[in-house]
């Protein structure tokens, strides 16, 4: 299996956004980092949600690469890996709060 540059890039970028789930769900807070300052979200709900995200990484890059293109097993992995991509990012979207009213 010979990764190339943009597959290495790209596992990469899975590895730290499963590193940033992962704190998330274990620590029950988000990390402090400069995106998050506009935005509350449910730090559970976020960090599965950021967990699907990585999925989708890790099984678009190797799969692509392990299996013959064009092959049955090939879609079956590409619509499993959009199947993680799209309900990551419902996730991450569900879990952002809304700001509450005083009255």
């Amino acid at each position: 299996m010979d990764l190339g540059a943009v597959q290495v890039v790209t596992l990469g970028a899975a590895c730290l956004i499963a590193g940033i789930g992962v704190y998330a769900l274990v620590t029950n807070r988000l990390p402090r980092l400069p995106f998050f300052r506009t935005a509350r979200y449910a730090p559970r709900r976020y960090g599965w949600g950021i967990l699907l995200i990585a999925a989708f990484g890790f099984t678009s890059t190797l799969g692509s690469d392990a299996m013959e293109p064009g092959s049955w097993q090939d879609l079956a992995l590409l619509v499993l890996s959009c199947g993680f991509l799209v309900s990551g990012t419902g996730l991450v979207m569900f879990s952002a709060k809304r700001p509450r009213r005083s009255s």
